[in-house]
């Protein structure tokens, strides 16, 4: 049975670090076209800088004061934030070494894949 619970302590196993930086990771309930994924970063973990190439993305901001950097520059997020990261953009985020965060995520992954080669 699967932890679709945010709060919940569970993270279950966790595979590759995707955060390049010690992050942990669950996904939650998913559809054809869409799904969610709770993250925490710990005292000073990050997320590396990447791209989103085929698909948007919508993070909020649960806990914590994550910084956010994008290509305009860094900026310290609150519990509560909404941010939207549109196809090709880079982003990347950094936790402060005193206090954890944690970020609901949905995208649309199955959008990337009907996207044409090169998107």
């Amino acid at each position: 049975m699967s932890d679709d619970n945010i709060w919940s302590e569970g993270w279950g196993e966790q595979g590759e670090d995707w955060s390049g930086g010690g992050g942990l990771a669950k996904a939650l309930s998913r559809g054809e076209a869409l799904g969610a994924t709770v993250y925490e970063l710990g005292r000073g973990n990050f997320g590396v800088y990447h791209f989103h190439h085929r698909w948007e993305e919508l993070l909020i901001v649960l806990a914590g004061r994550p910084t956010l950097r994008t290509p305009a520059g860094s900026r310290v997020l609150e519990p509560g934030d909404v941010v939207h990261f549109p196809i090709g953009r880079g982003d990347g985020g950094a936790c402060p070494a005193d206090q954890p965060a944690g970020a609901l995520s949905s995208a649309d992954p199955a959008a990337g894949a009907a996207a044409p080669a090169g998107a």
